[in-house]
């Protein structure tokens, strides 16, 4: 009769494991609706929860992130993840600082907005597990789709990019699909293109995956030389763009000195008035002189303001309630990392998405898993762009294609049992959560 406390005990994992993984995707179908609240808020003025109810929910799922990790991630698996772990120690030393040097209750409402989004890469040890990865997206699609239908009278044209972003994951594994599917992701993507054309972040977005995609149809060519050229080019043209722009050589957001023409998009204003808006215009430059003009002026170049500060603007800085003429976030990640952690979180986060994408490309048994690694450098390089580093679906699955890209499930399948993988998102039972990553 010795097993049969073994066997007990494997029976209280798996039905722990299943609990988990319905509460965690139900909370993953939320977050798209958290993604949406702000465009709503500015176009209709609806107010979905309040700022209480959302750090609640926010806090809420990365702590049920924390204590399902020993049921679905492996020690073998934890200990691959090991700059992640810096990266969340180093983001918690910052909020003890931010916690310091705040003095009012803006300072510290700015502190938790800006840490609650810093902790998400809690959420990349979900990425390890591939039956929870499933979950996530099956119940996104059987029910997210459903709560977009049921938005749709007050949903903004911008905000289909923020809520559909799990189709950029899937679509980047297109050949795996069936034909029903596939037409089902094309009709996706040609929605988000067609909402919203200034939105030119969403369409960036969507555009990348659908081009990563066929891919595939040319692996025999594009070997893992080659994938590794696209990875390191991706990595390294950011600095190499930044250097030139201060250099004053080439400054590749100033598109209007290098492109002849009117490209324009009606877009609606903050009264709902239509109004022309140039698809070419300089929205960034501004937002790196004030993010390097900030460290220079604080000398916060090494270890940043923490997330209770931000950069002194000249734009924004009037909306400043603390009357210090700062702006706390930006919708450039990379400035916003840069700000808050300094350098070191700045270089921190360049190795985790580094070694997501080596992995992905270098240690894979398959080559879907190969073409998410190049996504992730795409990532990488976008987040000099915008990706905003807010708590939202679209970063909170970043980080879980992070965690696929390190997880020894995704990289160990052949390109067979891949495909049956995605597959089995929009088809068939789950599986139990048996096994550990």
């Amino acid at each position: 009769m010795g097993w049969q406390p073994c066997e007990v005990c494997e029976k209280n994992i798996m039905t722990k494991q299943l609990f988990f993984a319905k509460v965690l995707a139900f909370f993953f179908v939320v977050a798209a609706v958290r993604s949406v609240v702000s465009a709503i808020q500015f176009e209709s003025n609806l107010t979905l929860g309040n700022t209480a109810f959302w750090w609640f929910y926010q806090t809420c799922f990365l702590l049920l992130a924390l204590v399902s990790i020993k049921y679905f991630v492996a020690k073998k698996q934890s200990a691959l993840m090991k700059l992640i772990q810096f990266y969340i120690l180093l983001v918690l030393i910052n909020f003890m600082r931010g916690l310091l040097i705040s003095d009012t209750y803006w300072d510290f409402k700015g502190l938790i907005n800006n840490s609650l989004p810093l902790l998400v890469p809690v959420l990349a040890y979900l990425g390890t597990n591939k039956d929870l990865v499933k979950r996530l997206l099956t119940t996104y699609f059987k029910y997210g789709l459903v709560v977009l239908v049921a938005l749709l009278p007050i949903l903004p044209k911008v905000a289909f990019g923020y809520y559909l972003v799990p189709v950029t994951l899937i679509t980047l594994f297109y050949s795996a699909l069936s034909i029903k599917t596939k037409a089902l992701m094309i009709a996706l993507i040609l929605i988000v293109f067609t909402a919203d054309l200034g939105a030119r972040s969403n369409v960036i977005k969507f555009f990348v995956p659908l081009c990563l995609c066929f891919i595939f149809y040319f692996k025999n060519i594009l070997g893992t030389k080659s994938l590794n050229f696209i990875r390191i080019t991706f990595f390294f043209l950011p600095p190499i763009l930044l250097t030139l722009a201060i250099q004053g050589d080439f400054n590749v957001f100033k598109m209007e000195d290098y492109i002849k023409g009117s490209f324009t998009t009606l877009k609606l204003d903050e009264d709902g008035h239509e109004k022309e808006e140039n698809l070419l215009s300089d929205t960034r430059t501004f937002l790196y002189v004030e993010a390097l003009s900030t460290s220079e002026y604080y000398n916060s170049w090494i270890f940043g303001r923490s997330p209770a500060r931000g950069t002194i603007s000249a734009h924004f800085g009037h909306e400043d309630l603390n009357n210090r003429g700062e702006r706390l976030s930006n919708e450039v990640s990379i400035l916003n990392i840069y700000t808050w952690l300094g350098l070191v979180g700045v270089l921190v986060y360049a190795f985790i998405f580094y070694f997501a994408s080596y992995y992905a490309i270098n240690k894979s048994n398959n080559y879907y898993c190969q073409i998410l690694g190049v996504f992730i450098a795409f990532r990488w390089c976008y987040a000099w762009v915008e990706d905003f580093t807010i708590f939202s679906l679209t970063y909170i699955l970043l980080w879980i294609m992070i965690g696929m890209c390190y997880s020894v499930q995704f990289r160990e399948m052949t390109d067979l049992e891949f495909k049956v993988w995605v597959k089995s998102i929009f088809n068939g039972k789950l599986k139990s959560y048996s096994a550990k990553a």
